[in-house]
């Protein structure tokens, strides 16, 4: 087993939540998780999460990657804040993985007098790599949620992640389970692909909201846009429409994509602005999170430039991140 260290709340000082400790640190804390498994360690970085950048990500992929052949399955430990970003691209950047990757952190650190949830989800995320999973995968609290589907829901719970769109592959309660509609392992070698394009922007839309924001993106150079749209992808086409701004982005060759602000719900052309929007050439997300569909999106623009070949790969289900 290899478990990689990026940092996060189980690595900080209680009283500071700053001066993080190192993998081995933790993993000498944690002695338990050697009774369930070699475990090796690297440290990728040693940050808070908000500090986490695409390059981060792709040098997670990359460790794994190439230290493959040599375990059976992975641990990341990752601050809960951008930890659906991180999870979600690497699903893109390592597909057809034959392995588990699972991602872990905690609410409090593990270093705390009082309490902590750090152990539990660091031992049960062990216990989960070693089972038969196989893809890009969240486990926090109790329950195993794959990547790209989930979403930060709390800052304060100890369950702080919740699928939407997409029910659990496991939980954790008096023994471990896992559930139909996880991928399982199998002896496929990982496609890696760790291009990444940076520009590109996630827009919430609201009322009120000017179309010079999105011209404002593209006149800086941006190279591709996901609109957190309304109910089912949804956006004002009268007073201060934004169709203007969407067609001359996507007539600067600018992908523009569509997600949903909703929990639960999917980017269609079900309304009169959904329906604009797929004739302006709009792709929708369907029922990605806006996490998902952003790192998707910038994955995709670090593979092709083509306009039909960025719908195509958009609108395909890559990772089952799209029902």
């Amino acid at each position: 087993m290899l478990c990689l260290f990026t940092g996060g709340t189980i690595a900080m000082e209680p009283e500071t939540l700053s001066s993080l400790h190192s993998a081995g640190d933790i993993l000498d804390y944690v002695k338990e998780i050697t009774d369930l498994a070699t475990i090796d360690s690297r440290q990728i970085c040693n940050i808070d999460s908000v500090e986490m950048q695409p390059h981060h990500w792709v040098e997670v992929a990359r460790t794994i990657y190439e230290e493959y052949d040599r375990y059976d399955g992975f641990v990341v430990l990752h601050g809960t804040d951008t930890m659906v970003y991180t999870a979600g691209a690497v699903s893109f950047i390592l597909q057809r993985l034959g392995k588990p990757v699972i991602f872990t952190g905690s609410q409090i650190p593990l270093y705390s007098r009082l309490a902590s949830d750090a152990r539990n989800n660091l031992i049960n995320a062990v216990r989960f790599a070693l089972m038969d999973v196989a893809e890009v995968c969240i486990f926090f609290g109790s329950v195993l949620l794959r990547g790209n589907r989930a979403h930060k829901i709390s800052g304060f719970d100890i369950n702080a992640f919740k699928s939407f769109s997409n029910d659990p592959l496991g939980t954790a309660g008096v023994r471990l389970n896992l559930y139909r509609g996880r991928r399982r392992r199998s002896r496929a070698a990982p496609l890696f692909a760790p291009q990444i394009e940076n520009k590109v922007c996630l827009l919430k839309v609201y009322p009120s909201m000017d179309v010079d924001l999105i011209d404002g993106l593209v006149s800086k150079g941006y190279r591709g846009i996901v609109l957190e749209a309304y109910g089912a992808g949804n956006i004002p086409v009268g007073e201060r429409s934004l169709i203007p701004g969407i067609n001359r982005a996507i007539a600067k060759g600018i992908p523009v994509v569509v997600s949903t602000q909703c929990e639960k719900g999917s980017a269609e052309d079900l309304y009169p602005s959904g329906k604009l929007l797929r004739k302006c050439g709009a792709i929708a997300a369907h029922d990605m999170t806006p996490e998902a569909a952003l790192v998707k999106l910038m994955w995709v623009l670090g593979q092709t430039s083509g306009p039909k070949k960025i719908r195509r790969l958009m609108e395909k289900n890559l990772s089952d991140e799209i029902s």
